[in-house]
């Protein structure tokens, strides 16, 4: 899995499944040698970008600024509650994290309600 960013990635996802994938094999490349490619088995981008959901969007925290996570998460007033990969404790930023805090909120709302 990898990242591109920036103009050049937006330019890049403009030009089609196949352009990003090839990018991305010829870096990968790059990095560790042509044998890499007798390994590649397929490649494949996601519509990050054209997902009306996120727009390419992504969350990250500034160094020294973790506990801003905890912070996000914590309900107000016991009637909003915050969650996804970014209140997902020690595996925010991923999609288990994201599941979690949604699985955590989701008991926390019914603790709330009863």
């Amino acid at each position: 899995m990898g990242f591109i960013g920036g103009s050049f990635a937006w330019n890049l996802y403009a030009e089609g499944q196949d352009a990003v994938v090839d990018y991305a094999m010829e870096e990968l490349i790059r990095n560790v040698g042509s044998d890499a490619r007798k390994h590649f088995k397929g490649g494949y981008a996601t519509d990050w970008a054209d997902n009306p959901h996120v727009l390419g969007a992504y969350g990250a925290v500034r160094p020294g600024k973790y506990d801003a996570r905890t912070k996000l998460g914590a309900p107000i007033d016991d009637k909003l509650y915050f969650g996804g990969e970014a209140t997902g404790g020690s595996i925010s930023a991923l999609v288990n994290g994201a599941y979690m805090s949604g699985r955590f909120n989701a008991q926390q709302i019914v603790a709330a309600l009863s």
